[in-house]
C-alpha cells in the first residue's frame, strides 16, 4: 500500500507504507539486479495507476502547509 498526495499539477508525493522490495514485483525484480528501491521512484503498475486516477481527478490537488511563522517576541 502507498500513500499518494498531489501538491502541483506535475508534483506527485509517493510514501510506501510496507516494504516496496516485498509487495511489488518490479521493484523485487529490480532489486535483484542491485537497483534497491531509494532509487527506483515508482514501478510501472504504480505510475499508471496514479496517472489513471489523476485524470479522473480522485487524486486532487493539496495545498502544503508550513510551520507557523513566531510572533514577534518570542514564544509564551
Amino acid at each position: 500500500m502507498v500513500l499518494v498526495e498531489r501538491h502541483t499539477e506535475h508534483q506527485i508525493s509517493i510514501q510506501w507504507l510496507e516494504d516496496a522490495e516485498t509487495v511489488c514485483l518490479e521493484f523485487a525484480r529490480r532489486a535483484g539486479c542491485g537497483e534497491h528501491s531509494p532509487n527506483v521512484v515508482a514501478c510501472a503498475a504504480l505510475r499508471l495507476t496514479i496517472a489513471q486516477e489523476v485524470t479522473r481527478n480522485a487524486i486532487g490537488i493539496t495545498p502544503r502547509t508550513h510551520p507557523p511563522t513566531p510572533t514577534a517576541g518570542g514564544a509564551s
